[in-house]
C-alpha cells in the first residue's frame, strides 16, 4: 500500500519517522526542537541512562520529490560532521528518513560514505520501505497515531458517502473533501480520539476561527475509518437524524451536531432541546453510538438556565460529556495550522518556507505571527493574495504580514467598503461607539435604530437590526451570553483600529453618531477619535435642546457636564 507522505507536514513526518524507528529499533525517542538539536529530529538521549550519547539518532527530511544523490550525500555529511562535533554520533544506529523514493545505487553508496565516517549502522528509510514497514500489520498503531497519511489513500471518504446520512447540509461531503489538505493533526485531534475512545460524548467549544469546524470533520473521518455510520445534521433537522437512526443499537453511529445550540447565541426553543435530550439519552442507552456537538460553553449554560429538563438532562451526563475547547491549542499546532492554511491558499512555497525560518533569536516567523495580539484568519487570508504577496521579497514576508498585522485597516476596508451595505456598516459603527467592550443586545439595538432615522433610502418597515447583525456575524462580529442576555463586541482588536481611522476622518458619520447618541458612552468614544467643528457644533446643538445631560450612561452626567464646561468658551450654535 502506498501513503500520502505529501499530505504531512515536516512536523508530522519527524514524528512518523520518530515513531517508525522506535518500532525498528525497539527502543524509546524523543523528538527535539528545531534549531537546538544538532541535527537530530530524534534520538534516544532522555532515555539512555548513564550514557554520554545516544545510541539511536534520527533524521527526517520531508522531501516529496525525487532528490539528486549530491544532496543526499552532502545532508549525510553534514549530519555526522554535526555530530561528531558535539560528541552526539550514535553508538547503535544513526537513521535518516526521507519522504521520496531513493534508488538502491544511491543507498549502497550513502552506507559506504556513513561506514567511512565511523558510522555503526546506517538506515535510510525512503518512501519505498516506509510503504513496507506501515503496510505491515503490526504497524497499525502508528497509522492510527497519522491519520493524514491515510484519508486520501485508504477511501476513507468514499467510505463516508457510501455509509453516511445528512440531514440539511448536501455541502458537508463535499466540504471534507475540499478542506481535506487544511487538516493539520494537533494534540488536541489526538486527545480527542482518546476521548471518544472511552466516552459516548464529545462537546468542541471554541472562539470564531480556531477550528471546531475542522476538528469536527477529522473525526467524522477517523470514525468513519473505524466502521462507524455518520450521521450529520443541523439543530434544525434533529428528527431526520433520529429517524434516521439505526434501530440495532449494536451498530456503531457517530452523531454530529455543529454548533447545535445556535452559531453565536443561543437559537433553538424547548421543542429542539427536548430533541438534543432524546438524541442525548439514545447515545447514552448504547455501547456502540457515539455523539460529538459543537458550541460556546456560554451558550451550553445559557440553554441549561432557559430549560430545567435540558439542565437535569446535562446534570445526569455531566461524568459522560467531555469538554475541548479549541481556544486552548498550543502555540506550535497554531503555527502548523497557519502553514497549513497558507499551502491550501496557494502561497508559494518559498514563502511559506521563509515562515519556517527563525526570525528572532529562537522563533520561527509563523511562530511570532501566531502570538500576535491581532492574529486572526481572515488578515492571513489576505496576506495569502498574490496581489500582497508581488509586494513582499521572500526576506520580508514574515515583516509584511506582522506590519499587517499591527495596522490591518486595509483589511477591514475592504470588508466594509466591498462586502457589507449601508445598514450593515451603521451598525459596525454604532458597535465602535460604544468603546472596545460587549455591549448588551438590547442597548445595541436601540442605538441603532435611533441613528438609522437619519439615513435616507433604507427601508425602515422591516427590522434593519436583525438583517444587519445576520451580516455581520459572518464578517466582524462576536456574540457571547453574559448574565443571561446576548452581548455583542468587535470579532478583533482590530476592527475597532479601522473603525477609529475612518470617524478620524469621516465627520459627516461621526456628527451622524453625535446627533442620534442615546448613551453618553457613545459621545466620549466619538470625541475621542474626532474633534472637528461639526461633530462639536452637534453636541452644542443637542445641549442647547437640553438632550445631553437626559443620555443614558452610568458617568453620563458627569462627562457630559466636563465636556459642556470645555466648549463653553465657543460661540453658541443656533438649534437647527
Amino acid at each position: 500500500m502506498q501513503f500520502n507522505y505529501s499530505a504531512l507536514d515536516s512536523y508530522e513526518f519527524e514524528l512518523l519517522s520518530r515513531d517508525v524507528a522506535e518500532k525498528l529499533m525497539h527502543i524509546k525517542l524523543s523528538c527535539y526542537t528545531e534549531g537546538r538539536d544538532g541535527g537530530i529530529d530524534a534520538s534516544d538521549f532522555y532515555f539512555c541512562g548513564s550514557h554520554s550519547c545516544p545510541s539511536v539518532v534520527v533524521q527526517a527530511k520531508h522531501w516529496t520529490q525525487h532528490v539528486r544523490y549530491s544532496k543526499l550525500e552532502s545532508t549525510l555529511l553534514a549530519l555526522i560532521k554535526q555530530l561528531d562535533s558535539r560528541g552526539n554520533l550514535p553508538s547503535r544506529c544513526l537513521i535518516l528518513t526521507v519522504a521520496s523514493g531513493v534508488t538502491r545505487e544511491f543507498q549502497q553508496r550513502l552506507f559506504s560514505k556513513a561506514k567511512a565516517l565511523g558510522v555503526q549502522d546506517f538506515k535510510l528509510l525512503d518512501s519505498v520501505k516506509l510503504d513496507q514497514l506501515l503496510s505491515d500489520e503490526s504497524n497499525s498503531d502508528i497509522l492510527r497515531n497519522h491519520f493524514k497519511l491515510w484519508i486520501a489513500g485508504a477511501n476513507v471518504l468514499q467510505n463516508l458517502y457510501n455509509r453516511s446520512f445528512f440531514v440539511g447540509c448536501d455541502l458537508y461531503l463535499a466540504n471534507i473533501d475540499e478542506r481535506k489538505s487544511l487538516f493539520v493533526q494537533t494534540a488536541l485531534f489526538n486527545r480527542a480520539v482518546n476521548i471518544l475512545e472511552s466516552n459516548p460524548c464529545l462537546i468542541i467549544t471554541g472562539d470564531p476561527g480556531t477550528g471546531k469546524t475542522t476538528l469536527t470533520q477529522m473525526l467524522a473521518l477517523q470514525m468513519s475509518a473505524a466502521g462507524y455510520r455518520v450521521l450529520y445534521s443541523s439543530c434544525y433537522e434533529l428528527e431526520g437524524v433520529i429517524s434516521a437512526s439505526s434501530p440495532d443499537s449494536n451498530l456503531p453511529e457517530l452523531i454530529v451536531l455543529d454548533d447545535f445550540l445556535g452559531q453565536n447565541f443561543l437559537d433553538v426553543d424547548s421543542k429542539l432541546l427536548r430533541l438534543i435530550s432524546s438524541l442525548l439519552f439514545m447515545v447514552k442507552k448504547s455501547d456502540k453510538r457515539k455523539i460529538i456537538l459543537n458550541s460556546r460553553i456560554s451558550i451550553l449554560n445559557e440553554a441549561g438556565r432557559k430549560d430545567d429538563s435540558f439542565h437535569r438532562l446535562i446534570r445526569k451526563l455531566d461524568d459522560q460529556l467531555v469538554l475541548i475547547d479549541t481556544s486552548s491549542m498550543s502555540l506550535l499546532d497554531k503555527a502548523r495550522i497557519l502553514l497549513s492554511n497558507l499551502r491550501f491558499e496557494n502561497v508559494p512555497q518559498p514563502y511559506i518556507e521563509a515562515l519556517s525560518k527563525k526570525v528572532d533569536k529562537d522563533k520561527a516567523g509563523c511562530v511570532k505571527i501566531c502570538e500576535h495580539a491581532n492574529y486572526n484568519p481572515r488578515v492571513i487570508e489576505y496576506c495569502s493574495r498574490p496581489e500582497f504577496i508581488e509586494q513582499c521579497d521572500l526576506d520580508n514576508y514574515c515583516s509584511a504580514i506582522v506590519s499587517r498585522l499591527n495596522n490591518p485597516i486595509d483589511i477591514w476596508k475592504n470588508e466594509f467598503e466591498e462586502r457589507l451595505g449601508e445598514e450593515e456598516r451603521v451598525l459596525a459603527f454604532q458597535l465602535f461607539s460604544f468603546g472596545n467592550k460587549f455591549i448588551s443586545l438590547s442597548h445595541l439595538k436601540a442605538a441603532f435604530n435611533s441613528r438609522i432615522k437619519l439615513s435616507y433610502g433604507i427601508d425602515c418597515s422591516i427590522d434593519c437590526f436583525d438583517r444587519a447583525i445576520k451580516r455581520l456575524k459572518s464578517a466582524v462580529i462576536k456574540m457571547v451570553i453574559i448574565d443571561g442576555e446576548q452581548h455583542i463586541a468587535m470579532i478583533n482588536p482590530s476592527v475597532n483600529d479601522y473603525c477609529a481611522a475612518f470617524l478620524a476622518e469621516n465627520a459627516l458619520e461621526s456628527t451622524a453618531i453625535v446627533e442620534s447618541a442615546i448613551y453618553a458612552d457613545q459621545l466620549e468614544t466619538i470625541f475621542k477619535v474626532n474633534t472637528d467643528r461639526s461633530v462639536i457644533d452637534a453636541f452644542k446643538n443637542r445641549a442647547i435642546k437640553g438632550e445631553v445631560l437626559t443620555l443614558k450612561g452610568s458617568r453620563a452626567q458627569t462627562w457630559c457636564k466636563s465636556v459642556l464646561r470645555s466648549v463653553a468658551a465657543s460661540p453658541d450654535v443656533t438649534p437647527s
